[in-house]
């Protein structure tokens, strides 16, 4: 049964992104898409008064509607592995004040990757970063 199941996943996502175009975004022509973010921040610190800079490490999550890989199914969500990220479109979130980033990578890349049978995407990763401080000057 089991086994069966995964080939049937293989499958339906297979057909997802038969003709799926990455490069698009999933309301090209439209409207603009609207990107959830969350960022759970597990500890902060240390802050440096001398360069102005501060470490965080924190999980960071992005959820979207893409219509596209939309699927008529009793199954709720497909959870995927993170490998199809690259056949995707995911949102290029940028940080304003970032200085240097990294995922973490202990035993395996710590990504999560779900499709809701509406299209959803829930992208989640575990992120570490040194970020720039915004002071202002009177």
């Amino acid at each position: 049964m089991r086994a069966e199941r995964r080939y049937n996943a293989t499958q339906l996502l297979d057909r997802l992104l038969q003709g799926y175009d990455r490069r698009l975004h999933p309301g090209f022509g439209g409207e603009p898409t609207k990107v959830d973010v969350n960022l759970n921040i597990r500890s902060m610190g240390p802050i440096s008064e001398m360069d102005m800079t501060y470490q965080m490490d924190c999980y960071f999550r992005q959820s979207w509607e893409d219509r596209r890989l939309a699927f008529g199914s009793s199954t709720t969500t497909l959870p995927v592995n993170v490998n199809i990220l690259h056949r995707i479109w995911k949102p290029d979130t940028h940080f304003f004040n970032g200085q240097k980033s990294r995922i973490h990578i202990v035993t395996s890349p710590n990504k999560l990757l779900r499709i809701s049978n509406n299209g959803r995407i829930l992208y989640s990763m575990r992120w570490a970063a040194i970020m720039i401080r915004l002071v202002v000057l009177k």
